[in-house]
């Protein structure tokens, strides 16, 4: 996956949403602990729009690809 811009891989987890309804979702994912301190110690940003590829595998070995996150969209329905 060659996916580096945060609405690109937001999309990629939540298919089915607009744009913006899928970085909404996708943001409260990155506001959850452990993966946010993770993030922020590779200096992650909540402002930024394009991932460095070490915060980009940090999220994929977090949550897993976006094809296989499944239950977590079950997980974080309601956040």
């Amino acid at each position: 996956m060659n996916i580096k811009n945060l609405r690109e891989l937001a999309l990629a987890y939540f298919p089915g949403d607009k744009p913006k309804t899928a970085q909404q979702k996708f943001a409260k994912w990155l506001r959850i602990e452990p993966l946010r301190r993770k993030l922020e110690l590779l200096g992650w940003k909540p402002y930024q729009k394009v991932l460095t590829p070490k915060q980009f595998d940090c999220i994929i070995n977090h949550v897993g690809e976006p094809d296989e996150c499944d239950i977590y969209n079950e997980k974080f329905k309601t956040l």
